[in-house]
């Protein structure tokens, strides 16, 4: 089922690696549950530069985080504060709307 909603804000956060699981563990204790971690590869503005011309790459970890609108401020900046932003390879981050989304629910395995 597609949902079409205005409700709910997408807020992504791009950081340097190692800091995506402990934010979503943290994220997961105030009950937020809409979250995706995964990673990238690229290059930044005035990175050092290869032999070949080209910028050296480094692994990123993204962070998307689905929220209620209402909330989408309070949460973006208890973001911001718990990955450091603010401080040196702090990563960067932004909030935009959610147009749509597919609802989808996770099912419990069964312990073996």
């Amino acid at each position: 089922m597609i949902v079409r909603t205005s409700e709910f804000k997408s807020i992504t956060l791009i950081t340097s690696p190692g800091k995506g699981l402990s934010l979503i563990s943290e994220l997961h204790k105030r009950n937020l549950s809409m979250i995706n971690l995964h990673h990238a590869r690229g290059s930044y503005i005035g990175a050092p530069i290869k032999k070949s011309g080209m910028p050296i790459e480094t692994e990123q970890e993204i962070v998307t985080c689905v929220v209620d609108a209402i909330q989408a401020d309070t949460i973006f900046a208890e973001i911001h504060e718990l990955a450091e932003v603010n401080k040196p390879n702090g990563g960067f981050m932004y909030m935009q709307d959610l147009t749509k989304s597919t609802q989808y629910n996770l099912l419990m395995q069964e312990k073996i």
